[in-house]
């Protein structure tokens, strides 16, 4: 089932689930609004700015951690690193030391092991 991301169904999820939280993360660049900003910060070689939303999703893995649930990711990378993926690597990612396990894995690592090559959430697996 395809829910969109941001929706009150996707916000839903987060609130609802009870054991366990997983994201495959496989895009090498992502184009969200809220990170336009500190991209070009980051490529300009400037100090690390606020990165909007970001208390608000740190907050919501600290609670789930907190109430014995699980939050955590597979990030695939393909080589060299692009600029964005730098940039999420180094200054996306800190915050979520809150609480999320995040784990890096090659590209060919992924396309060996057949994951798919889209992102998603699965909760309660």
């Amino acid at each position: 089932m395809m829910i969109v991301p941001g929706s009150a169904e996707y916000w839903q999820l987060f609130n609802g689930f009870q054991r366990s939280a997983y994201r495959l993360e496989t895009l090498q660049y992502y184009q969200a609004d809220s990170e336009a900003r500190p991209l070009r910060a980051f490529l300009a070689g400037q100090p690390r700015p606020e990165l909007p939303g970001k208390d608000r999703w740190v907050s919501r893995i600290r609670d789930a951690r907190a109430a014995g649930k699980t939050m955590s990711r597979v990030r695939v990378v393909a080589e060299p690193l692009s600029e964005y993926l730098r940039f999420e690597l180094s200054w996306s990612y800190l915050p979520n030391a809150a609480g999320e396990d995040i784990l890096i894995m090659r590209h060919g690592t992924a396309e060996m092991l057949s994951l798919p090559e889209q992102d998603y959430w699965q909760f309660e697996s």
